[in-house]
């Protein structure tokens, strides 16, 4: 009973933060569209009482954001979810990679699928990475033997990702660092992003390489004693396979960085969308700086958190995006997602006996091992 408190809470308190972030997010938009409105009314919004000024703002608000979401060109809004289905095509490409170091390979289409449904829970869990824990119990069944190598394919595989977004993001830093230095919140924005870069590549130096023991004699000793030790070593070992299989590697860094100039070009389809000129430079490095940041598990999807920090960022003189656009292009954009996120759902109803999809993933990858 007390688990289902513990995690009760865990779910409410992070849901809590999502809407605080969505509802701030939207009164500020509602705040300056009903400004506008009103002002061609020859209405002062500050001057009139505070109950009646959010009245006004909340009823006023919605009605101008909506009006506002509808106006995204066709053509510039099917370019964008095109663009959302291929960073999902091209992540499940880069894990087939990593499970292919480990020895296992249930080829692409089965990869895609089931980084198709896993983005399907994605719409829903925390973070924007969710839908890995899916991905994970998947893998954990494509094979009998391999099972901690599959499931440590999918940490990489996400590692991999996260990193390579993070180093774009931080060379990205450099043409634009009058602008981030301008504000605080850019500045506090670049600090996480290099503090997640080095987390990121510590992760990766140590996890790919070894070599942990050489710089803590007594590290070894101390994980034998952990629970599941054995289990942990073998995901260790699954890491360092991934290093030694260094064709493999940089193949699906560069996949990373490839997805990482894609989620770029999803976002500015949108905001072109809207017939809106903005600099390429800062575009480059807010982007992959948010869904950074939006993959933290702290709300379902990264649901507020991007959204907060997009109305922030694409509201910026340097770029020129107004507020209510910049709302409306994280909906839309998120929107687009759904679309995908509806065809994971369909498969995993045709596949929802998760067995079904086990075994015929377990045949697969049994009649490609030689």
């Amino acid at each position: 009973m007390k688990g289902k408190a513990k995690q009760l809470w865990s779910v409410s308190w992070r849901l809590g933060i999502a809407g605080l972030l969505l509802a701030w997010a939207f009164h500020a938009v509602f705040h300056d569209q009903c400004r506008t409105i009103l002002a061609a009314q020859n209405v002062d919004l500050d001057a009139l009482p505070r109950v009646e000024r959010w009245l006004r703002v909340w009823r006023l608000g919605p009605v101008a954001l909506g009006q506002t979401i509808v106006q995204v060109q066709p053509g510039w809004l099917i370019a964008s979810i095109l663009l959302w289905g291929a960073t999902i095509a091209i992540g499940a490409w880069r894990w087939l990679l990593v499970l292919r170091s480990q020895g296992l390979d249930p080829g692409f289409k089965r990869t895609l699928e089931i980084s198709f449904i896993a983005h399907f829970f994605n719409s829903f869990l925390l973070g924007s990475t969710g839908g890995d824990l899916l991905k994970a119990y998947y893998a954990a069944r494509v094979t009998h033997h391999l099972k901690t190598e599959a499931v440590t394919s999918v940490l990489m595989d996400r590692v991999l990702g996260l990193f390579a977004m993070l180093a774009f993001a931080a060379v990205m830093l450099v043409p634009n660092a009058d602008f981030v230095l301008r504000y605080s919140k850019t500045i506090a924005l670049a600090v996480v992003i290099l503090g997640m870069f080095g987390a990121a590549s510590g992760f990766l130096l140590f996890s790919l390489r070894g070599g942990v023991s050489q710089v803590f004699p007594s590290a070894r000793t101390w994980m034998r004693r952990l629970p599941m030790a054995e289990t942990l070593e073998r995901g260790l070992e699954a890491c360092r396979k991934l290093g030694r299989a260094r064709s493999l590697l940089f193949r699906a860094l560069g996949l990373s960085f490839v997805l990482t100039f894609v989620c770029v070009a999803q976002l500015l389809t949108l905001i072109w969308g809207y017939g809106i000129s903005v600099p390429l430079s800062p575009v480059f490095l807010i982007v992959p700086a948010v869904i950074c940041i939006s993959a933290l598990p702290v709300t379902p999807n990264g649901l507020g958190v991007r959204d907060y920090l997009y109305l922030y960022l694409l509201s910026l003189p340097e770029i020129g995006v107004s507020a209510g656009t910049a709302v409306a292009v994280s909906l839309v954009a998120y929107a687009g997602s759904l679309v995908w996120s509806a065809l994971g759902g369909a498969l995993y109803v045709f596949r929802r006996r998760e067995q079904d999809l086990a075994e015929a993933v377990a045949d697969e990858t049994a009649a490609r091992q030689p």
